[in-house]
C-alpha cells in the first residue's frame, strides 16, 4: 500500500535554480526576474518565492494570510509553516511576531525560522539563542540574486519541522504535551511554548485543564493576536465515558468551548475502551474497580466521522490502539485515521507499530517520550529514562541535553513528539532540536535500548500481584504484541 505520509526533505539547496520535485520541471508559478533565475524554492515544507523587484504575490496554492502582496527591493523569502523574510537592506520587520526575533536593521541576507531560534546573517554575528546565549561568527549566507545558498551552520543538516498528514495538513513534529500540567501552571506553559516557537499543542478533555489552555490560546492566537489560528495545530481527545455515539458531538463541542476554538485540527479517540456513560470521568464500583461499557470503538468512530462532515474537526485519529484495532477502524472508515498517539520512548520504541501505521498512511505520535518521570504511579526506586548512562553519554557528545537527544531521535524517525513541561527553560530546550542531526549509527544505538517496557499503563494490586487496571476490558489494547 502506498505510504501517504510525506516528510519533506529539508537539506538547504545548493542553488536557487530548482525544479518542481513532482513534475521534474519548473513550477508554472516560477518566473525569471532580473538576476534571480528561479525565484521559488521548494525546501523545508514550503513553496517560498524570491524576487529581486516588484510584487510578492504569495504563489502558494493554499495562501498563508501572513503572506500578503507587497513591493520589495531585495531578495526575500516567505516560507509556509512560518513567516521568515529575507532582505538585502532595510528593516527586518519580524512578521510572525516571535519575541525572539526583534525588528533590527540588517545589511545582509537574513533568515529567521519558526519553531527554532536561529538567526543567519551574511555579515557580523551569528546569534544562536540557546541556553548559554553564546555568539559565533557567521558564515556568508550567499542567498540573494541567484547565487548559492549555503548552510550557515557547518556540518549540520537542517531538518523539516513538519510532517504532512494524509489529509494534507502540516503537523509540527514537536508539540507541547499538557497531561499532568497542574491548574495554575498549564496556562503559563502554553504561553511559554507559543512564545518559544511551538505551533502544536496537545490537549485532552480528561486532563482537566482545557479551560486554562484556552485562556493561553486566547491571549496569543486569533484575530488581532500575534499568531493566526491556522498557524497553530491543536489536538484534543474524546474520553472513554463519551464513546456512545450520542455523546461524541457534545463532548467535542465542550472541548471547543473550553479551548475557545472554532475547530480542532485533530480529534483523537483517547482509548479503544469505553467506560460507563456519565459526567464522572472514572466511574467506579463499590470495590473501587472501574465500571465499563460495551460500546464498540467502531461505532464511536462513525460518530467521530460526522464531526469532520460538520467542520468541527479537520482530522480524526486514534490513541493507544494496537495494530489489529487500527485495522478494524480502517476496515469501516469513511474518513481514515491520520494519527495513532501511543506511548513511545527509547525503552518502548514501537518499531513494529510504527511500521504498521506508516504503511497505512498513519502518523505515529509519541506521548511521554521522555519516560514521564512524574507519572503518578512511578516508584522512587524506578530508574529514570533521562538518567540512562548511554543517553547521557550521547547527550554529552552532541553538546545537548538527554531530552533533546531523545526528541531528536523521534524526529529523525518521523515520529511526532509531544514532551510535557511547565518549566520555561525546558520548554525552550525541548524544541531546540533542529540544529543538529544524530548519526545513523546513534539512531540505531538508541533503538537498541528497547525493552518493550510500558510505563504509562495504570496498575492495581490484586491478590498480592501488580496487574493492569483495565486488563479485563474486552478492548484493552496491550494484550496484543503490538
Amino acid at each position: 500500500m502506498k505510504n501517504l505520509i510525506t516528510l519533506t526533505a529539508c537539506t538547504p539547496p545548493t542553488s536557487c535554480i530548482l525544479q518542481d520535485n513532482k513534475a521534474g520541471t519548473a513550477h508554472p508559478a516560477w518566473e525569471t526576474l532580473g538576476n534571480l533565475r528561479n525565484p521559488k524554492q521548494g525546501w523545508d515544507c514550503s513553496v517560498p518565492r524570491w524576487e529581486t523587484a516588484g510584487e510578492y504575490p504569495n504563489p502558494n496554492p493554499n495562501p498563508n494570510p501572513h503572506y500578503t502582496a507587497l513591493p520589495i527591493s531585495g531578495a526575500k523569502q516567505d516560507r509556509d509553516c512560518s513567516v521568515p523574510r529575507w532582505e538585502t537592506a532595510g528593516e527586518y520587520p519580524n512578521p510572525n511576531r516571535n519575541p525572539h526575533y526583534p525588528a533590527v536593521p540588517i545589511s545582509g541576507a537574513k533568515q529567521d525560522r519558526d519553531c527554532s531560534i536561529f538567526r543567519w546573517t551574511s555579515a557580523g554575528e551569528y546569534q544562536q539563542k540557546e541556553r548559554n546565549g553564546e555568539r559565533r561568527p557567521a558564515l556568508a549566507a550567499e542567498s540573494h540574486r541567484g547565487t548559492q545558498l549555503q548552510n550557515p551552520i557547518p556540518g549540520h543538516t537542517m531538518s523539516c519541522t513538519y510532517g504532512t498528514l494524509s489529509t494534507g495538513q502540516k503537523m509540527p513534529l514537536v508539540g507541547l504535551g499538557t497531561w499532568k500540567s497542574a491548574p495554575g501552571e498549564v496556562k503559563q506553559a502554553v504561553l511559554s511554548a507559543l512564545d518559544s516557537g511551538y505551533r502544536h499543542i496537545d490537549c485532552a478533555a480528561a486532563y482537566g485543564n482545557e479551560q486554562e489552555v484556552g485562556e493561553a490560546l486566547r491571549e496569543r492566537v486569533g484575530p488581532g493576536k500575534p499568531i493566526k489560528r491556522e498557524h497553530v495545530f491543536v489536538t484534543s481527545k474524546l474520553w472513554n465515558t463519551k464513546h456512545h455515539p450520542d455523546d461524541v458531538e457534545p463532548a467535542c463541542r465542550k472541548s471547543l468551548a473550553d479551548l475557545g476554538l472554532p475547530f480542532l485540527d485533530l480529534y483523537l479517540m483517547h482509548w479503544p475502551m469505553a467506560f460507563e456513560r456519565g459526567k464522572v470521568a472514572m466511574p467506579r464500583n463499590a470495590d473501587g474497580t472501574l465500571r465499563y461499557a460495551d460500546t464498540d470503538y467502531r461505532d464511536t468512530w462513525r460518530a467521530m466521522e460526522k464531526l469532520m462532515d460538520q467542520g468541527l474537526v479537520r482530522a480524526i485519529g486514534l490513541a493507544n490502539f494496537n495494530a489489529r484495532q487500527t485495522n478494524d477502524i480502517l476496515g469501516i472508515s469513511k474518513h481514515k485515521p491520520v494519527v495513532n498517539q501511543v506511548e513511545c520512548h527509547p525503552h518502548l520504541t514501537q518499531k513494529e507499530l510504527l511500521t504498521h501505521c506508516r504503511a497505512r498512511g498513519i502518523m505515529l505520535t509519541a506521548y511521554s517520550p521522555l519516560g514521564s518521570p512524574d507519572r503518578p504511579w512511578a516508584s522512587p526506586e524506578e530508574p529514570r529514562l533521562l538518567d540512562d548512562p548511554q543517553i547521557v553519554a550521547l547527550a554529552r557528545r552532541y553538546g545537548k541535553t538527554p531530552a533533546q537527544v531523545i526528541i531528536r531521535w523521534q524526529v529523525q524517525r518521523g515520529v511526532v513528539c509531544i514532551p510535557k513541561s511547565t518549566t520555561p527553560s525546558r520548554i525552550k530546550e525541548n524544541i531546540q532540536v533542529f540544529d543538529f542531526t544524530l548519526s545513523e549509527e546513534d539512531v540505531k544505538l538508541i533503538e537498541s535500548f528497547n525493552r518493550n517496557e510500558r510505563l504509562i499503563v495504570p496498575t492495581i494490586e490484586k491478590d498480592g500481584q501488580t496487574i493492569w487496571r483495565d486488563g479485563g476490558h474486552p478492548h484493552f489494547p496491550f494484550h496484543d504484541l503490538y
